[in-house]
């Protein structure tokens, strides 16, 4: 894994399911996290979809090694998450994806149902 990396990580269901998945949110987080910082608005937002609600984490530039408590926390929620995602008996879907310093330093993850919200988008930039 590179030294910064860019992390995006979405959980969304049907409107009429959210606060049930809000509670489980609530209740499955990890508490005294940092990434799990529902005050920080840089790196937490709540999205209505119209027909759907999301919630967001986003961070730009940050330290993720796999052996950072915070990170593991953060994975261990996903895998939570994800066991209700694919059950196939509710709405929620999630996505994840972290960009690493080097090219070939990209990891996803994602519910078998999701709507593909994120992706990783390559191409050449001019410095010249």
């Amino acid at each position: 894994m590179g030294y910064r990396s860019e992390v995006c990580a979405i959980f969304y269901c049907a409107k009429e399911d959210y606060l049930v998945m809000k509670l489980f949110m609530d209740e499955n987080e990890p508490k005294d996290n940092q990434l799990f910082d529902k005050n920080n608005e840089d790196y937490y937002e709540v999205c209505d979809l119209g027909d759907k609600m999301m919630v967001k984490f986003l961070f730009p530039d940050i330290k993720w090694y796999e052996t950072y408590p915070e990170v593991i926390a953060f994975m261990e929620f996903i895998k939570a998450f994800a066991k209700i995602a694919n059950s196939g008996s509710s709405t929620w879907e999630y996505e994840f994806i972290r960009i690493g310093e080097e090219y070939e330093d990209i990891d996803t993850q994602e519910s078998d149902d999701n709507d593909h919200l994120i992706s990783v988008r390559r191409e050449i930039e001019y410095n010249f």
